[in-house]
């Protein structure tokens, strides 16, 4: 959890030994439809700014140019990009080709 809460998910974190407070926490997360869904919304949110392949490959692509310069490739994730590696037909492969 350690990594991942400073970042502002949404979540019930159990600090060494269930107390309380964190059993009523997660009774209304359970009770509640409209508090997993605001939850689900939130987390996800913060997940994608943070943890998406496009956010990888930003990272990714900065490291890369870092030791190479400007002759550095450039990593694409994109559906177009992994079919032009792999010479597969998006439509008769799309698992293959997708990332």
């Amino acid at each position: 959890v350690r990594d991942i809460e400073p970042k502002g998910f949404d979540l019930v974190a159990i600090d060494g030994f269930l107390n309380h407070k964190t059993v009523q926490s997660v009774k209304e997360v359970l009770k509640s439809p409209l508090r997993r869904k605001k939850m689900v919304e939130k987390n996800y949110e913060i997940a994608t700014a943070c943890y998406s392949y496009s956010v990888l490959r930003k990272h990714l692509n900065a490291m890369i140019y870092n030791i190479f310069g400007e002759s550095a490739p450039r990593i694409c994730f994109e559906p177009k990009c992994r079919q032009q590696e792999t010479g597969l037909d998006q439509e008769k492969y799309p698992a293959q080709i997708a990332v």
